[in-house]
């Protein structure tokens, strides 16, 4: 007998990472009763992460095969990822078995892959490409700003990374898809998708992250392309800093900030900027598991009863930003305005 798929347990591959734990643990504090089983290549990680969190189970999970080592008997509602599978074969399953499929890894120059990988397979399913930064928690909320504008002359999104910073374990392979080489980063400049090549919109100083001023480069994440088409700015660059944090020079754990801005004119015509900042005490590893966690009970209806037609689709289109930002405040995350 088949169960409804709202009662099958979520498969989440590479939970025994830092990133990947988090995400479990926060999909646990979330739905405390949906059931969730840890697949990875050390069964014994994975149990010792399924302990951890409850009302959770350990499978072993085989990425070099189309069926990873399971069977019809294993049956889940949805399969999230937390590192760059080059097999595909997890996206593979879950479009093959029609269940909703999230990736967090990847950027501009490689997600490519994950989208010829759906129009090759199955299109039976949700698949969400969340290859943003922290999973998309950012740029959702930079769309949802910019609804308040009528016209936008430029928008920015700068990241600052602590080095002292709990990070994933994927190591240089991992970050090669992550941090690509952007000597010609993609922003929007005059409206269309440019690789820039002007050193002095790729590299900036003055920014204002943390309350401090930053020198910020240009990076080609997922949020160019996602800010791009759903905002219709002229203007846009994701940029990241790298220094010390605020909570790492009081002797805390590292912190992890981000600045959104907006400039351009409001409903009434009346030039207008806005600049707001989200603190997360707990540093970016925690966000982007948060990210995947808000992705994952959204596209299986857990919110608001409504799940995800099959499609491909970007965080934006699945996560509510009334409800990301319920969500962050779960989570001790601030969100501020600052002084323009």
């Amino acid at each position: 007998m088949v169960k409804h798929k709202s009662s099958l347990p979520v498969l989440l591959i590479g939970a025994t990472g830092v990133v990947g734990k988090w995400g479990a643990k926060h999909l646990r504090r979330f739905q405390p009763d949906l059931p969730i089983v840890v697949g990875g290549r050390n069964l014994s990680k994975s149990k010792a992460v399924a302990d951890e969190i409850g009302n959770a189970t350990a499978i072993a999970v085989d990425l070099n095969r189309l069926d990873l080592g399971l069977t019809e008997e294993n049956q889940f509602s949805a399969v999230g990822i937390f590192f760059r599978d080059r097999t595909f074969n997890a996206q593979k399953f879950a479009q093959n078995r029609s269940i909703p499929f999230v990736t967090i890894s990847g950027s501009v120059p490689v997600i490519g892959e994950d989208i010829a990988t759906y129009i090759h397979g199955a299109q039976s399913s949700p698949v969400i490409i969340a290859s943003h930064w922290m999973a998309g928690i950012p740029s959702t909320l930079a769309i949802h700003y910019a609804q308040d504008f009528h016209s936008i002359d430029h928008m920015e999104i700068v990241a600052n990374f602590d080095p002292n910073d709990e990070y994933g374990d994927g190591g240089a392979d991992e970050n090669q898809y992550l941090f690509p080489n952007d000597s010609n980063p993609l922003v929007i400049k005059d409206s269309v998708w440019t690789w820039e090549r002007d050193e002095n919109n790729i590299t900036h100083s003055n920014i204002q992250v943390d309350g401090m001023n930053k020198e910020s480069t240009a990076h080609s994440f997922a949020d160019v392309l996602s800010i791009g088409a759903s905002t219709k700015t002229k203007s846009f660059r994701f940029a990241v800093s790298m220094s010390e944090s605020f909570g790492s020079k009081y002797g805390k754990r590292a912190s992890h900030n981000i600045t959104i801005e907006v400039q351009g004119k409001n409903f009434e015509g009346i030039p207008s900027t806005l600049s707001r900042e989200i603190i997360s005490s707990n540093g970016q590893a925690t966000m982007v598991g948060l990210g995947a966690a808000i992705i994952l009970e959204q596209v299986l209806g857990l919110v608001d009863g409504n799940t995800a037609k099959a499609g491909l689709y970007f965080p934006e289109n699945i996560v509510d930003a009334k409800h990301l930002e319920m969500r962050l405040s779960q989570i001790d995350v601030q969100i501020r305005d600052l002084a323009i």
